[in-house]
């Protein structure tokens, strides 16, 4: 029986169970063909690279010839590169202005493909990977936990040094992915962001939550706040935080008589290999000021979690009362993870939360009353905020803990 060999078009409308399945026969087989974009000829996938948030597979026939390239991004295919010709499948901003680069950085050899024999033409698996922790969650491990526990594929899920969570949940359990291979070529785990629904998102919750439950020696009799915190110019940095988080923490000690333990959440680290220096010093530069500020302060006691890892900050973060963080990556862990009751804010232009995606104990700052500063970037939009914006929200998630004006 001849097995029909995809266009990219067909590959970009397939639906999620198709995905699926064509991702499932990839790892079967180690094969993946596709017609090319513009000449039709038959061509195979023959080798892979990664850059940033994107993975590139190159193709070419038989011949080493009809040579283009497949980008995927949040999808098994975002885009597709060939000579002088592009073209862009997803109309997302962020995937469309990094697919646009790829071209410029295959010629100038920024992104290098390993050569193989013919007999070693094959695909070894799936890497799920990302530098971002955003991307890394939605873009790949949401998905390859989908291929794991619902297709037996976490066999085929290797991991490489990018790698913020290496446990998947399979049907019997739950398996570390193993290490990349030093050679071969590798899918990315994308099917199709516009078909990827809560049921997917909440079963990586409740799966994450349970594997990294929280230690006895983590709790506390007193309130936990998470405190989130970004360093990073034009990064959606809110400006005033510092002093913000001083005036807020000052706010709720004089509302209860509990003792208060504060989280500073910044930097997460990958599973296994810590950041550089200086990817963090920058955040516990301002996570410094905070720890000194409450020093003198028996009822204060404020921790860093600059540095740590998801399981590490998971654990923690179940045992918290109250979030405050932006409203993108920051809130990965407190938000989409371990919903928790949580405050968010962030530069008004790129929210990854709008109302309708928010858990009941979940609210929202004021954004109309939020100045954004003019940024190379909208999307990075540094943002200046009163921090009493934070009030109304505590007061309501937090009522039960503060003295009433009896």
């Amino acid at each position: 029986m001849t097995i029909k060999i995809l266009r990219c078009d067909e590959i970009a409308n397939l639906d999620f169970e198709a995905t699926i399945n064509l991702i499932e026969s990839i790892c079967l087989s180690g094969k993946l063909e596709v017609m090319h974009p513009i000449s039709n000829k038959a061509t195979c996938c023959v080798a892979s690279a990664q850059r940033g948030i994107s993975n590139i597979l190159k193709f070419c026939d038989a011949n080493g010839l009809n040579v283009w390239y497949l980008i995927q991004i949040s999808s098994f295919i975002d885009a597709w590169v060939c000579n002088d010709e592009f073209h862009c499948y997803e109309l997302s901003p962020t995937v469309k202005g990094t697919t646009k680069k790829i071209p410029r950085w295959i010629e100038s050899g920024i992104i290098t493909f390993e050569s193989h024999p013919p007999s070693e033409r094959q695909i070894t698996g799936i890497l799920v990977s990302g530098n971002r922790p955003y991307h890394y969650l939605h873009d790949r491990y949401i998905y390859a936990a989908e291929l794991s526990l619902k297709h037996n594929l976490a066999a085929y899920c290797f991991r490489n040094r990018k790698c913020f969570i290496k446990e998947l949940p399979t049907p019997s359990g739950q398996l570390a992915m193993q290490s990349r291979p030093s050679k071969g070529c590798f899918i990315a785990p994308c099917i199709r962001k516009d078909q990827l629904t809560a049921k997917h998102l909440n079963q990586v919750a409740s799966f994450l939550t349970c594997t990294y439950a929280a230690l006895p020696s983590e709790r506390f009799e007193g309130i936990t706040l998470w405190l989130g915190i970004s360093s990073q110019t034009n990064r959606r940095m809110w400006l005033e935080q510092v002093e913000g988080y001083i005036s807020y923490i000052n706010f709720v000690s004089e509302r209860t008589k509990k003792a208060i333990r504060i989280f500073i959440d910044g930097w997460t680290s990958y599973a296994e290999n810590p950041p550089k220096e200086a990817e963090i010093e920058s955040d516990e530069a301002l996570a410094h000021q905070l720890i000194t500020a409450f020093e003198r302060q028996s009822s204060v006691t404020v921790i860093s979690l600059i540095g740590l890892n998801y399981p590490e900050k998971i654990a923690r973060a179940l045992v918290t009362d109250l979030a405050i963080t932006n409203d993108c990556s920051g809130s990965l862990i407190t938000h989409t993870l371990c919903r928790l009751p949580c405050i968010m804010h962030g530069n008004k232009v790129i929210r990854s939360y709008p109302e309708q995606l928010l858990y009941p104990l979940a609210k929202l700052v004021d954004y109309k009353l939020i100045q954004t500063i003019p940024g190379p970037k909208p999307s990075n939009t540094d943002y200046s905020m009163p921090w009493q914006l934070l009030i109304p929200g505590t007061e309501e998630i937090l009522s039960s803990h503060f003295l009433t004006s009896d």
